[in-house]
């Protein structure tokens, strides 16, 4: 590890989960370096559209299907993990290199950033590398993993009208409303398939955004390090194409307003309930059930 550098969080969730928020609020009182979504492990280890979508995934051509099927036995990467890379730089690689070689590559790339800025450590946040926690906590078992679950009711709704307002690329992956359930259906059994693993943090966004700074104070406790006496220099955590995050980059943090009645018509909101997973509820449930001081839950 470099010098330095002794933090390393991963802030993950469903899609319109709330992660923006906890990733700006927890990078400056914990003077992290952060970046844009890199969505690197999703990008180096491929086959998306089946982990993110198990219920609607769009089929693909048998060969490549295949073909993704033997490089992933085989450990290697899909040659398009620096696509969305920005603040790091990767070493040239080509097609089918060991995964944690690129790996070791990200992650130091990572610490060199956090270093010259000045920061204790860094903090990557990215949405679908929720359907990849078991391969992070596998090639960075050092690193803090942080799962934020909304209300599945808000979070179908807010992809919706996203997918209505924004067209691509939100109106082009939901292009139907049951691909929205089946994202956080999928995304919160991921994060509940963590529970007893090392260094996982738990935690509903509903009671973040209630009472953030107790929710700051307990992951900064269970991690083990002191927050900023003044709030560190915001790093850029969204870019120019991403106009959907502007209000959770904005001050000060208080819960968003549902969009469950506006978004969704009345027969669409009964599809919707009838599709969530009940054990995917009942995780968050139980989240949520749980005292203030107490809800942030962790394995250490």
């Amino acid at each position: 590890m470099v010098q330095g550098t002794d933090t390393r969080i991963f802030v993950m969730g469903c899609s319109r989960g709330g992660t923006t928020v906890v990733q700006r609020r927890l990078a400056e009182r914990l003077n992290l370096y952060t970046l844009p979504e890199t969505r690197f492990f999703s990008n180096l280890l491929g086959n998306a559209e089946e982990r993110l979508f198990p219920q609607t995934a769009r089929p693909r051509p048998p060969v490549r299907k295949f073909t993704s099927g033997v490089r992933e036995k085989l450990g290697r990467s899909t040659g398009r993990e620096h696509v969305h890379l920005e603040g790091i730089t990767l070493p040239r690689a080509r097609k089918w290199t060991r995964v944690q070689q690129r790996t070791a590559q990200f992650v130091a790339g990572l610490d060199r950033a956090a270093v010259a800025g000045g920061h204790i450590g860094w903090l990557e946040k990215s949405p679908t590398h929720t359907h990849y926690a078991a391969d992070i906590h596998r090639l960075v078992p050092e690193a803090w993993m942080i799962h934020i679950i909304r209300d599945p009711r808000d979070t179908v709704a807010s992809i919706w009208d996203a997918a209505q307002r924004y067209g691509d690329p939100w109106g082009v992956i939901y292009d139907r409303i049951e691909r929205a359930v089946d994202k956080w259906n999928a995304a919160t059994r991921a994060s509940a398939a963590m529970v007893g693993a090392r260094r996982q943090i738990f935690m509903s966004y509903q009671q973040f955004t209630e009472n953030p700074r107790t929710a700051l104070d307990h992951i900064a406790r269970t991690i083990g390090v002191p927050q900023s006496p003044v709030s560190a220099a915001r790093t850029r955590i969204a870019t120019p194409s991403e106009p959907w995050k502007a209000d959770a980059l904005a001050a000060p943090i208080h819960p968003a307003r549902s969009k469950w009645r506006s978004a969704l018509t009345g027969a669409e909101r009964t599809a919707v309930e009838a599709q969530l997973c009940p054990q995917a509820l009942a995780f968050l449930d139980n989240l949520t059930r749980q005292p203030l001081m107490e809800a942030p839950r962790h394995v250490a």
